[in-house]
């Protein structure tokens, strides 16, 4: 081959990896995401040849983003995360206070002065999630799957799907996995994470707590990751379930969202993790 062919075929070459440096999937996710696409490039460069497993997980979070949004893009005053952190402060002071009558109304007025959520219209994820947020994710994932008794024995492939999502459904990402598991890991790891069915018996026992002593609070408005602790929400599975996903995995618990379309004896649909 003469020197300016062979030249002229290494530019080519160079040409084309230059212009799909990422997975196939990942530069169409780039390619509809507007101008949030230099905030996912700084996520892919991040992990790029520095870490061949988180590499590949932003790999997985971004070539999927493309399919999942919010409902609606959901803002809430950091005073409802001070509410039910008091919550827990009443309950372990004084334990009689989830049958206090008196008390419990009390609770649901000053609910009432907390306030109102903000609802807009929501992006879609590949267009509106920062490097930051996504990075959070991938490092708060990681933390848990190389920490957590219940994931010992998981392999990658399966960690992508139990473990490393930020989302479940059409939910309001109004948190991320550091607050998630801020708020719900002590309360459901005091006996232990070997066994999982210790951290959900600890769960249920303490989303009924919360839910007994907001018994008289009434809203209609979501307010994210606490619509499992008021009762206004308890028939609402689809956002339940999607909920209790996100609070597992932050906390190292695999887990998934199940649904079916319609029971065989009566014409309705249910959700569950």
């Amino acid at each position: 081959m003469e020197t300016k062919h062979l030249w002229v075929y290494i530019s080519l070459l160079f040409i084309i990896s230059t212009c799909h440096r990422y997975p196939d999937n990942v530069e169409q996710a780039l390619i509809l995401s507007d101008s949030n696409k230099e905030e996912l490039i700084k996520v892919l460069e991040h992990y790029k040849g520095k870490d061949g497993l988180k590499y590949d997980a932003a790999c997985f979070l971004i070539g999927n983003m493309p399919y999942h949004e919010s409902k609606i893009q959901l803002t809430i005053s950091s005073a409802y995360l001070d509410y039910f952190r008091q919550i827990d402060s009443i309950c372990q002071v004084d334990s009689s206070a989830i049958i206090n009558e008196s008390f419990r109304r009390r609770l649901a007025n000053i609910y009432d002065s907390l306030p109102v959520p903000v609802e807009l219209p929501a992006k879609s994820d590949i267009q509106s999630l920062s490097a930051d947020y996504i990075i959070d994710n991938i490092e708060q994932s990681f933390t848990e799957w190389q920490n957590s008794p219940l994931l010992k024995q998981m392999p990658f492939n399966e960690f992508k799907e139990w473990i490393l999502p930020y989302r479940v459904t059409d939910e309001s990402l109004v948190d991320n996995k550091q607050t998630l598991k801020s708020v719900i890991f002590e309360k459901i790891a005091n006996e232990g994470l070997t066994d999982i069915r210790k951290p959900i018996k600890c769960y249920q026992e303490y989303v009924k707590r919360q839910r007994t002593m907001n018994y008289y609070v009434k809203s209609a408005h979501h307010i994210g990751m606490f619509d499992l602790f008021i009762p206004a929400f308890k028939m609402d599975c689809h956002n339940l379930a999607a909920r209790t996903c996100n609070y597992f995995r932050a906390c190292g618990i695999p887990v998934v969202y199940e649904f079916t379309p319609q029971w065989p004896d009566k014409d309705s649909k249910h959700y569950w993790c």
